[in-house]
């Protein structure tokens, strides 16, 4: 399974002014690219401010963008679900790309 991340803008664009259709559109090309079984939302922090994370503990002061439009914090993670929605793929596509691959997949590993 990819996991696609949910953070920062420097990983998916140079662009300054990054927003959750970056995130969007990654996983549209994933999707096209691997398939939806194999694709899942990979949150990379549980923290509120991870930009500022990044920066003090990482020395990161390179970064392209501050952070994502619409994806400010890992608790707008809700708004990749309403993209996909929006993107008009079916609630069993977010269901996999929202914790049923992973889920799958830890299963296929714990046998």
């Amino acid at each position: 399974m990819i996991s696609t991340p949910l953070l920062w803008g420097a990983v998916l664009s140079d662009d300054p002014q990054q927003d959750i259709n970056c995130v969007l559109d990654h996983y549209d090309y994933m999707v096209k690219l691997v398939g939806i079984d194999h694709v899942g939302i990979g949150t990379d922090t549980l923290i509120a401010d991870h930009v500022a994370f990044h920066r003090k503990t990482m020395g990161r002061t390179d970064l392209p963008a501050p952070y994502l439009n619409g994806l400010e914090s890992p608790a707008d993670g809700k708004n990749i679900i309403r993209g996909l929605i929006a993107r008009g793929y079916s609630d069993a596509e977010i269901i996999k790309i929202a914790g049923g691959n992973a889920l799958d997949f830890m299963r296929r590993m714990l046998r």
